[in-house]
């Protein structure tokens, strides 16, 4: 939960620079989930994006940015929600406030009720409480890739459509 007195939540911004978080998603772990979310759209019309950040802007803290918010502006930004069958999803994770969220783009979040994606990030945050960080992404990757499989399966013949890369961004 989002911390409601600005100053305490900007402490928690402040204290976690992103040095500290790439020690908890060293290279090896971004590259082998860029591989996995490639072999994951492989297997569905789906397009996903992961973004990890450690902490976000004073001026966004002081603002009120909450991380679902945040988590809009990067489905915006990265332009998730420009695939050709409108069926991007980004995971996004706020390590400073401690929350996940998932934005499903609207070719698929009228096929999957909100309780689902509530569920993985719950699953996610269980495992990053544990230090289970890599594991943990790479089940969220996993279930993501169950959803889709389920509401917008590949069918024969239907050629991908890798609109967005899968690189993980870490910031």
């Amino acid at each position: 939960m989002v911390n409601n007195n600005r100053i305490e939540r900007l402490w928690q911004h402040w204290r976690l620079p992103v040095w500290r978080i790439k020690e908890w998603f060293p290279q090896t772990t971004l590259a082998r989930l860029e591989r996995m979310i490639g072999e994951s759209e492989a297997k569905h019309m789906g397009q996903i994006r992961f973004v990890i950040e450690s902490n976000m802007e004073t001026m966004a803290v002081l603002s009120g940015v909450t991380p679902r918010q945040r988590a809009r502006q990067y489905f915006g930004s990265l332009e998730v929600w420009d695939t050709a069958y409108n069926t991007g999803v980004l995971l996004y994770v706020c390590c400073a406030d401690r929350a996940i969220e998932i934005v499903a783009d609207r070719g698929i979040s009228s096929k999957v009720d909100a309780g689902v994606w509530n569920s993985i990030c719950q699953d996610l945050s269980k495992a990053f409480v544990d230090e289970m960080f890599q594991q943990g992404l790479e089940h969220a990757l996993q279930q993501m890739t169950a959803v889709l499989i389920q509401h917008v399966p590949r069918h024969e013949g239907q050629l991908p459509s890798n609109d967005l890369s899968h690189e993980v961004i870490l910031r």
